[in-house]
């Protein structure tokens, strides 16, 4: 919803009517993920996107339809082998589009406001069936708005929305006892992540790491070494020693922290607590000399061995990088593959 809540919210306020599209499902290949979305208004004015620009003319027309008759509908969209014709995907894909029209008494504008300013929350809407349409949202805070139809079938979704909230992504399911089909879909704010020593690496993992929508938190006491102009993609630089900056910088659970220091003076504190505070991810750099060092040098102040296993190391996907890129490149495959679920944390 973040890419078309703007307009929505200003159509809204203005007191027109509006239809949203969502991409809930796309095959082979499609120019854009499930979860993405275009609005129309009923004077017929545009709001964002499902497929680049295949099908959002023939779309803009279901939608005002929409708009019309209040009925929701789920458009399928295949290959178009006639584009003068016809309409589809020209790039060979197949998606599908659920359509219905906004409705503020269903789930407000404030709790889509808090998605769009980067808030928490998992997304349901019934595909098919009696539940054709139906939408509920769960937000962080535990507060809950809509309704899929049944006590029944919200329990079922706020099981499912656990491991969303933790994973996020997207996913369709059949709910038990109907088999109906449902899409979920979980938005989250960029992930906090703590870069521990400034070198050469550390820049390039940083603008990766940004530009793959994490929140990047830089951590080196050598003023000389973490210079702004060097890092414009993080959200700050803590001149601290490693254990400090991570306190300062409310490092939790739901945090990831790269250590690319390679330095024990620095690399022993930063493990020591990031495993203490139970985060997320804990990647350290160096050789497997270098990795059993520091976690010896772990077990010595009281790590205990369950911890120290936590460490991703190391670090980095193993693609058989070589160069200061391909190795940047390796450690946020790792981070996505960790925060996606596919690799265990």
């Amino acid at each position: 919803m973040k890419d078309v809540f703007t307009d929505l919210e200003k159509w809204h306020h203005a007191g027109l009517k509006t239809a949203v599209a969502l991409l809930v499902n796309a095959q082979h290949s499609s120019p854009r993920l499930p979860g993405a979305r275009m609005a129309v208004n009923e004077n017929g004015d545009m709001a964002g996107s499902v497929s680049m620009g295949c099908v959002e003319g023939d779309l803009r027309e279901h939608l005002l339809k929409t708009i019309r008759d209040g009925a929701p509908r789920l458009i399928h969209y295949g290959i178009s082998e006639d584009l003068a014709a016809s309409v589809g995907l020209s790039c060979g894909g197949e998606i599908d589009v659920l359509l219905q029209v906004y409705d503020d008494a269903v789930i407000p504008l404030d709790a889509w406001g808090c998605i769009a300013e980067g808030g928490r929350g998992v997304y349901f809407c019934g595909l098919e069936g009696k539940i054709l349409g139906r939408e509920l949202l769960l937000l962080a805070d535990g507060s809950r708005h809509g309704s899929l139809g049944s006590e029944t079938a919200d329990k079922e979704a706020a099981d499912i929305a656990r491991d969303l909230f933790r994973t996020g992504g997207t996913l369709r399911y059949q709910m038990q006892g109907t088999g109906e089909k449902v899409f979920a879909e979980s938005s989250q704010p960029a992930a906090p992540l703590a870069v521990i020593g400034a070198s050469p690496l550390s820049a390039a993992v940083c603008k990766l790491a940004a530009f793959a929508d994490y929140d990047v938190t830089l951590i080196d006491p050598r003023k000389a070494f973490a210079v702004a102009e060097n890092y414009p993609d993080v959200s700050r630089i803590i001149h601290q020693w490693p254990d400090d900056g991570l306190k300062a910088a409310g490092v939790d659970e739901q945090w990831y922290i790269a250590v690319l220091a390679h330095d024990a003076k620095l690399d022993v504190p930063a493990l020591a607590y990031a495993l203490k505070a139970k985060c997320r991810y804990v990647g350290l750099l160096g050789s497997r000399r270098t990795q059993e060092s520091r976690k010896q040098a772990l077990r010595e102040i009281g790590i205990a061995e369950r911890d120290i296993r936590r460490i991703h190391g190391p670090i980095g996907v193993e693609i058989e990088a070589e160069t200061l890129r391909e190795i940047a490149v390796s450690v946020v495959a790792e981070l996505i593959a960790v925060r996606r679920g596919k690799i265990h944390d």
